[in-house]
C-alpha cells in the first residue's frame, strides 16, 4: 500500500509516494519513495526508562536520504537545504511530540 505524503514550508511544496518497507511496532518503521520526491528513511524507537522512573522514555532517531530535485539546488545552496529541512523536520517532531501527548492524555480519562 502506497501512501502519499507532502512537505509543505516556507511556501514550497513537494510531495511523493511512499512504501513502508519494514514495520516493527514499537521499535522501527521504515521507507522507500516510489514517485515524487525520491527519498528513504527509517525511524528508530529504543525504550530508555529505567526501572526506577514511573515515565516511559523512548529515544527516537530518524534518518533520511533524499535528492534535492534540480530546481531547489539550483536555486539554493547546500547550508539552505540542511536548514531547511531541519527546521521542518524539528516542527514535525514537535507536532508529533503533541499528538503523542493529547494520546496519552485522552487515554488516562
Amino acid at each position: 500500500m502506497l501512501s502519499t505524503w507532502v512537505l509543505f514550508s516556507r511556501g514550497i511544496e513537494i510531495s511523493w509516494k511512499a512504501r513502508i518497507t519494514a514495520n516493527q511496532r514499537g521499535a522501527l518503521i521504515a521507507w522507500n519513495s516510489e514517485s515524487g520526491l525520491t527519498n528513504r528513511g527509517n525511524v528508530k524507537f529504543v525504550d530508555v526508562s529505567d526501572d526506577d522512573s514511573r515515565t516511559a522514555k523512548t529515544n527516537v532517531t530518524l534518518s533520511i536520504e533524499f535528492s534535492v530535485p534540480d530546481f531547489l539546488a539550483d536555486a539554493f545552496v547546500g547550508s539552505f537545504i540542511k536548514r531547511f529541512v531541519g527546521e521542518t523536520m524539528l516542527s514535525d517532531l514537535k507536532r508529533y511530540r503533541r499528538h503523542c501527548l493529547l494520546q496519552k492524555y485522552q487515554a488516562k480519562k
